[in-house]
């Protein structure tokens, strides 16, 4: 049995600003490094045996705050990669409504249920997420487990470890170094302990 602590990575510019960030490789702001170092402290009690992180830099910059506490090496994993929105990405939603109208309300409505630009549907992020939880599972089939990622990617690996609808996508919100943890059990029955936690900012 393992446990898998899910987290995102700290506060961006474009956060800040509401843009669609995607595979845009946007540096942590001012604020994103200091939520990354009340991480930190917060990670310092938890006893991993492994660390994992999308590549991209918001995320890698994330797991740096707490990998050397805990001796371990960050496994860059492109395939935790937050979802491409192609050439929505850089534009807020305000902007996108403008620009594309009916097609993009349409996906803010039922994201699951519409196609965007770039990944092109929440069904091929989901196969995408599927094999990280293969590779990740594999390496380590026991331990704590911390996976720095994004919101959208890692609400499509919540769902597919939980068993959940895709529609679910639309029920939760990711807070910026939040933590989600997650008790996988060999009878695939994985149970769902603590959801969005930042009380590391407060």
């Amino acid at each position: 049995m393992s446990k898998w602590y899910l987290i995102r990575h700290g506060e961006t510019s474009w956060n800040v600003l509401g843009k669609y960030q995607g595979s845009s490789d946007i540096p942590l702001s001012l604020e994103g490094q200091k939520q990354a170092q009340a991480l930190k402290d917060k990670m310092a009690f938890v006893s991993l045996s492994a660390i994992y992180s999308s590549d991209l830099q918001r995320a890698y910059e994330t797991a740096k705050t707490f990998a050397p506490s805990h001796q371990l090496p960050i496994q860059s994993l492109d395939l935790l990669r937050e979802i491409n929105f192609g050439e929505w990405e850089g534009y807020t939603a305000e902007e996108l409504r403008k620009k594309y109208g009916q097609s993009y309300e349409q996906f803010v409505k039922e994201p699951f249920s519409y196609s965007f630009p770039g990944e092109g549907s929440l069904q091929k992020v989901q196969q995408r997420a599927k094999k990280a939880i293969e590779i990740i599972q594999q390496n380590h089939p026991t331990g704590n487990v911390a996976i720095v990622a994004h919101g959208g990617i890692l609400k499509v690996m919540m769902i597919a470890l939980l068993g959940w609808d895709l529609s679910f996508y639309k029920q939760f919100w990711l807070g910026n170094t939040s933590v989600s943890t997650i008790r996988l059990k060999q009878n695939g029955k994985h149970v769902l302990e603590c959801l969005n936690d930042t009380c590391h900012l407060k």
